[in-house]
């Protein structure tokens, strides 16, 4: 989860789909992402799913996309300090795995913030 769309950022953090592809060949890679983004994702990257979302969503958009995904096994958050409305988010999605920068938070159960500062 990036809120933001940044190409920059996606570009960078692209090589991870392909790994996890090698790694685990019938996970579903699902990205949340704008609408601008999605086809890079889909087209070049190889996400087999694209949820949409507004850089600024609403709760209820939220609520809605987390409604939508159903089951995943684990969410990752690119984000060093979690928001309210990213904590809100993380809270509506099923899932039992976490992973996040943000190693504060209870609710990220994979932390990779220290692990990672610095890089």
């Amino acid at each position: 989860v990036r809120w933001d769309a940044k190409l920059g950022d996606s570009i960078v953090s692209s090589w991870i789909f392909n790994a996890l592809k090698v790694k685990y060949p019938a996970a579903s890679i699902e990205v949340i992402t704008s609408a601008s983004m999605a086809h890079l994702f889909k087209e070049y990257f190889g996400a087999d799913v694209v949820h949409l979302c507004p850089k600024r969503a609403s709760y209820r958009q939220l609520a809605r996309l987390a409604k939508n995904m159903g089951q995943i096994d684990l969410l990752v958050h690119f984000s060093q300090q979690l928001k309210i409305k990213d904590m809100f988010f993380l809270r509506q999605v099923a899932c039992p795995n976490v992973a996040g920068l943000d190693d504060e938070l209870d609710s990220i159960n994979i932390k990779f913030g220290e692990k990672t500062a610095g890089l």
